[in-house]
């Protein structure tokens, strides 16, 4: 009889894994685990150094100093590549790993056995000093024999990666020129060469990132690259944009003042560009890519830290082909306009006001270096998205956004001459990405070679937008982007109509001049006097200056030659002219005068057009002495930044000019024209006109709680009465008036949950209902609110309702539907309810309101029963008395507030699960229900909340002992009078967020059902109420938030909705519902698959699929590809459910666990699915259509595992459990071949046998991220079922 093995583990024991003979290209399956079982630093016993060191010993059975050597390589490189997706080492390996190590007495101990031919001394040398990661290989791989031979040749690391010759007897240097041969030694066999050089070479010599020349050789398809993570952030069809880690010692930066992002470990991010041939031919292409490489080359020369520095260029082999890269340090604030929407600006800062100048010159600059440091060169596409924010070098500053330092990138081929210049950008703009930010000459002349100026317009584009930003705010520049269209210019003749010069006539926008005109004419740009400021001066700069229609091409401007083709794409590549493809000249030409000289001669030339008489745009050299003069008179006193005798502290209007058109313009930068708005967790915030309007007499009669505030002066004279109503101050200025202030110390005591500055400028405005800080988006500060049961707390609720009702927010696709029960609570003034148990006589139409609420726990023994005496439970021996009525203080609090809601609400009838449903008594021997009521009526729960009219959710009570109609806790308020009118100001308790959505209700298992089935919830929580339906949320402080993810759930038509999400969106609202579910608790677990079978039921039922268990045949392999999301799982005992009926739940459902789990990161898009159709079959397919009952078995085949190294990416459902069989795999889907360095992974469920392996039944155990070696592949596997 077979001895039984047991071992209890939180990974697979490779022991396990019987892995038949192979040649060495890894470790044996016996090697490896016992290399992993004795990683302590010393060895135990004398058989054990025999394995390990191959048997070299001495005489008295001690280790020598190379066995010593040998076991400290074989566990680093086993830790070193234990990483989750790094199958290389990095360089500095070698050296670190023979640090301080005695390599001569190493070698010494092996002598006899590797014959040295070279002396001690020279092979030590030669390890040390030339070939460290080399002698880490050979000894690794245990092929030390060869070191004599790179020895005698002096081939050390930099030699390596080398090519092996066709007959794996000898090798060849394509390092060096000409390619150098060398005969390998006649003691390595083909076999030992093939796995050194055709597989550990590629491990162990992984290059580094660095500029190398455009000709260099590329690299081999199986080399590995240097990232410890690579994922895609952006495509188009020209590049794809990837965000990369790289190892610190495979990458160097050369010093710019800006700061390299690192993680934890010092490892630098990066951003990996790849081009794409877009449709062009090879040799056009590689021209395009060469051209782009030169400017890019000669850019890392400019002495400017506002314009980019590549840091690499390789390319790498893919088939016949070759993949181009660009690598460049990665910005971690990413580009101006996410800059814009997360930051606020602190005009009345001056360090803040001296480093947005600095910045914006520092712009202009790069620019003038670009234009004239001997290139003459333009960017081509100037404008936000293509301006990158670092932390400046040696910045310590963390809130403090000054630290920042703005970088112009995206500099390349597309600049370099006009004619690539108009391809590329003619095909952008058909994209809708370019067009915003062209100078007018684009439509005016688009056979003329482009200007240097045509940047200077998009200087002037990108210059406007951020004084509107700095003056107005992130909102009031997305509305001035909605109103100006596609361009900053217009035409003012059709096509059709020609002037005097046969051209068309452009315009400056007339929103860009409305715009312009209104910040002239801003009090903070130019007060008294008319005086001025640094502001008022740069906004007459971009007006006069840059915003100029009249840009003539310059003589030095390269020109297209005269017979040059109209719309053919000239290329060149280098000095090189091939006749096979079109032509391209870099244009670069000669210095001809000092930057000084330049700038004289562009200042005194005449800046009139010849053609037209209108003054010229002018050239960056002008900018930046226009810069340099406001900057220096702002230093010398002359001049302020803004106009500080408003102080900051007056009702100023921060809002633009009122819009010359009343349509709602697309903006310019949504070219798609669809709405792809992401699943998240963002709220946004804004007021609940419709309901204030509503209850506009209501709220004007509020009654006198209080009596008027102490004010300041300031505040005192604020009309908060008034929507015009707006101020600003700062922190500071707040705390030192509270004591003498209500207002000031209520916004006081707001901001200490603000993440906000002493001296930053904050603006207050009044918007809806509420006070808002900075931007209408975020939560208020301060709000209006009612008291909760009074007349104007119900007149809110009817209010949403009336609302809702008229504008049928609710569609319902439902047959109309009654539940079993319902209590009658009788109208507004009755005091009992009683139990209707059959409400087939009811009209169907009946309206009836649903309580969600936590039952609660038991008193211990002992303590007194507050609920004693109240009826709580419907029992087969209270039915009668409920069905006769009772009175409403027979019942527990909670009940009685909800009956008091439904009579105020006129709604008759009401539904409460714990009356409504026949529970089973335990304690009473006479009970003959045992369940079977609850198992019915729990089947039709997703009903029950579904046709409910109001699903009454008491979040604020943790069980029938509590009221959810609390008295609210205190709040800070500020009483205001105008005239005989009072009006209230309270701190700001809008957040939906923490009250309802992690509130304690809805933690508990059956509520998400509830939540996602009702149509519309009114939310009962300890500061205010809210509305849920279709349109949002709404708060009872007259404010309507709103988030996408949060939305769906309250979506009054879910699931109907769900089929018209694409794809990838219901993809990703399956895995949130489960993910989200797998959270909550539930009073008895064997509850996980039946509190939210309802709505898996009709999720099904309009997706018209198939599925159970949380997994859906239409996802049937996203669905098991799940792990558990916190330390362990537990499996759920299913011989205790209250359903003895029900089967229990199989091993490949998360359901059959307690506990969270999470769905893998498996790419959208990324996967190979239909690959494996063979290995695993949905189980929906081969069910009988009559068998109301989800099938419990999965068909398929599991194959064996052979080596799953530390730190690998397995995820044991339950880490420490026993088990007594090997692990083994199931192939789900595996990742598509991808040329980036990435890994090829196969998604798996780990699986192990239940009983002897012959009989073929397996239960799941976990799910892994294997890889390719991790895998027998060379034995086809078996046929077995997955209970």
């Amino acid at each position: 009889m077979t001895k039984s093995v047991t071992w209890n583990t939180s990974r697979p024991i490779q022991e396990r894994f019987k892995a038949p003979k192979r040649h060495h290209s890894f470790p044996g399956t016996v090697a490896i685990s016992r290399r992993l079982s004795k990683l302590s630093p010393v060895p135990t016993a004398a058989t054990d150094l025999q394995m390990i060191s191959g048997g070299s010993m001495t005489g008295n059975g001690m280790a020598t100093p190379y066995d010593r050597i040998y076991r400290l390589i074989e566990v680093e490189v086993v830790k070193r590549l234990r990483g989750d997706d790094q199958e290389w080492l990095s360089l500095t390996c070698g050296r670190e790993v023979l640090q301080n190590r005695d390599v001569e007495a190493a070698l010494e101990a092996k002598r006899y056995q590797a014959e040295w031919r070279n002396g001690l001394s020279r092979l030590t040398t030669f390890v040390q000093e030339h070939a460290p990661q080399l002698f880490t290989m050979l000894v690794y791989t245990k092929n030390e024999k060869l070191l004599d031979l790179f020895c005698d040749h002096g081939i050390g690391d930099s030699m390596f990666p080398v090519k092996l010759a066709s007959k794996y007897t000898s090798i060849v240097f394509t390092k060096e020129t000409p390619h150098r041969e060398l005969k390998l030694d006649s003691r390595v066999t083909k076999s030992e060469a093939f796995n050194l050089f055709n597989f550990w070479q590629w491990v162990f010599f992984v290059p580094e990132l660095r500029w190398t020349t455009f000709d260099h050789p590329p690299l081999d398809s199986r080399s590995h690259l240097p990232f410890l993570t690579l994922h895609e952030i952006s495509r188009t069809e020209f590049s794809i944009v990837y965000k990369g880690l790289v190892h610190r010692n495979h990458v160097k930066f050369e010093p710019d003042g800006i700061d390299i992002a690192t993680d934890d470990e010092g490892n630098p991010y990066v951003a990996v560009k790849q081009l794409l041939p877009n449709g062009l031919m090879k040799g056009t292409f590689t021209s395009f890519v060469q051209a782009e490489y030169q400017a890019l080359d000669a850019l890392r020369s400019f002495d400017s830290q506002h314009l980019i520095k590549a840091t690499a260029f390789y390319k790498k082999k893919a088939g016949e082909a070759e993949d181009l890269f660009f690598v460049f340090p990665w910005a971690e604030h990413g580009n101006l306009r996410k800059f814009w929407k997360e930051k606020i600006p602190s005009i009345y800062n001056h360090n803040y006001m001296k480093w947005v100048f600095q910045q914006l010159l520092g712009l202009a600059d790069a620019l003038q270096t670009l234009h004239h440091e001997n290139q003459v060169s333009r960017h081509g596409d100037l404008k936000p998205e293509n301006v990158l924010c670092f932390n400046m070098s040696g910045s310590t500053a963390i809130k403090d956004h000054t630290s920042c330092v703005l970088v112009i990138s995206d500099v390349g081929l597309s600049r370099t001459h006009d004619k690539s210049t108009r391809f590329r950008s003619k095909t952008k703009m058909a994209a809708g990405e370019t067009i915003a930010y062209a100078a007018p000459e684009t439509e005016l002349f688009p056979d003329q070679a482009t200007s240097r100026r045509f940047d200077i317009w998009s200087l002037g584009c990108l210059y406007l937008e951020f004084i509107i930003w700095l003056l107005y705010g992130v909102e009031e520049l997305e509305r001035f982007d909605n109103e100006l269209g596609l361009r900053f210019y217009a035409i003012t003749n059709k096509p059709a109509t020609l002037n005097v010069n046969d051209t068309k006539k452009a315009e400056v926008n007339p929103t860009v001049k409305s715009w312009i005109e209104h910040i002239k004419n801003d009090p903070r740009c130019t007060g008294t006097g008319r005086k001025e400021t640094a502001v008022s001066r740069l906004i007459a700069l971009v007006e006069k200056r840059l915003l100029v229609i009249a840009a003539n091409p310059d003589p030095k401007d390269p020109l297209p030659a005269p017979n040059e083709p109209r719309d053919e794409l000239q290329v060149t590549a280098d000095s090189q002219v091939r006749t096979d493809i079109p032509t391209f000249k870099l244009g670069v030409r000669e210095p001809t005068a000092s930057s000084e000289e330049v700038l004289n001669t562009m200042m005194s030339r005449t800046a009139v057009s010849v053609k037209t008489g209108d003054a010229e745009r002018a050239y960056a050299p002008e900018v930046c002495k226009g810069f340099d003069s406001i900057l220096r008179d702002v230093e010398g006193g002359v001049i302020e930044w803004i106009n500080l005798e408003q102080d900051g502290l007056t009702s100023l209007s921060l809002q633009g000019p009122e819009s010359l058109t009343n349509i709602s313009t697309r903006s310019r930068r949504d070219s798609s024209g669809k709405n792809q708005e992401p699943l998240d967790d963002k709220w946004e915030y804004i007021p609940d006109e419709v309901t204030a309007t509503g209850l506009r007499a209501s709220l004007h009669q509020l009654p006198q709680v209080y009596d008027p505030s102490k004010l300041c002066g300031r505040c005192a004279g604020l009309s908060l009465w008034s929507q015009e109503c707006s101020f600003d101050d700062t922190a500071a200025r707040l705390d030192k008036n509270s004591a003498q202030c209500a207002l000031c110390r209520l916004l006081s005591l707001s901001l200490e949950s603000w993440a906000t500055l002493p001296d930053d400028n904050l603006h207050f405005f009044r918007f809806g209902s509420s006070l808002k800080l900075n931007n209408k988006r975020l939560p208020p500060i301060a709000s209006l609110c009612t008291l909760p049961g009074n007349p104007t707390h119900i007149q809110v609720l009817r209010e949403w309702i009336r609302d809702c009702d008229t504008h049928q927010c609710v569609c319902s696709q439902d047959i109309p539907f009654l539940p079993t029960r319902l209590l009658d609570v009788g109208k507004r003034g009755s005091k009992k309810p009683r139990l209707i148990c059959e409400t087939s006589g009811l009209a169907k139409e009946a309206k009836y309101l649903a309580l969600s609420h936590r039952w609660g726990s038991l008193p211990n023994a002992g303590e007194p029963d507050p609920l004693a005496g109240k009826i709580v439970c419907t029992y087969e021996k209270n039915i009668h008395r409920l069905e006769n009525g009772v009175h409403d203080v027979d019942l527990p609090p909670m009940y009685q507030d909800a009956i008091a809601i439904a009579r105020e609400l006129e709604v008759q009838y009401l539904w409460i699960d714990s009356l409504c449903i026949i529970q089973h008594d335990k304690s009473d021997p006479f009970d003959k229900d045992n369940g079977r009521d609850w198992k019915k009526e729990s089947e039709r729960m997703e009903q029950v909340f579904r046709s409910a009219y109001i699903t009454l959710a008491a979040s604020c009570a943790s069980s029938p002992v509590e009221h959810f109609l609390k008295t609210r806790p205190e709040r800070q308020c500020v009483t205001m009078k105008s005239g005989n009118t009072f009006y209230y100001l309270s701190e700001a308790i809008d957040d939906f967020y923490n009250d309802v959505e992690q509130g304690e209700l809805n933690k508990r298992g059956w509520v998400l059902q509830e939540r996602a089935l009702s149509r519309r919830t009114i939310y009962f929580t300890e500061t205010q109420t809210y509305w849920e339906c279709g349109e949002g949320v709404r708060c009872e402080t007259l404010t309507k938030t709103k988030n996408s993810k949060a939305s769906l759930l309250g979506d009054a038509n879910f699931p109907y909705s769900f089929p018209s999400y694409v794809k990838g969106k219901k993809i990703k609202l399956y895995q949130d519902l489960y993910e989200r579910y797998s959270t909550l608790a539930l009073s008895y677990l064997t509850d996980r698959p039946v509190a939210i079978r309802g709505l898996e039921t009709r999720l099904l039922r309009v997706l018209g699929a198939k599925g159970g268990y949380g997994v859906f045949d239409i996802y049937f392999r996203r669905g098991l590809l799940w792990q558990r999301g916190q330390a362990r799982l537990k499996r759920i005992d299913f011989s205790e459910q209250r359903d003895k009926e029900q089967q229990p739940v199989p091993s490949w459902s998360w359901m059959a666990y307690s506990g969270d789990i999470r769905y893998m990161e498996v790419p959208l898009g990324g996967v190979e699915w239909d690959l494996w159709d063979g290995d695993i079959v949905s189980p929906w397919k081969t069910a009988k259509d009559d068998n109301n009952k989800a099938p419990f078995e999965l068909e398929a085949l599991v194959r064996d595992i052979k080596v799953v190294e530390p730190g690998a990416r397995v995820f044991l459902d339950e880490p420490g459990r026993t088990f007594h069989h090997p692990f083994k795999c199931v192939v789900v889907g595996s990742s598509k071949p991808s040329n980036q360095g990435k890994i090829h992974t196969y998604y798996a469920l780990i699986v192990t046998a239940l009983g002897p392996e012959e009989n073929g039944v397996y239960e799941r155990v976990g799910a892994a991220f294997l890889r390719k070696h991790q895998i027998v592949w060379d034995s086809p596997g078996a046929d077995a079922r997955i209970h």
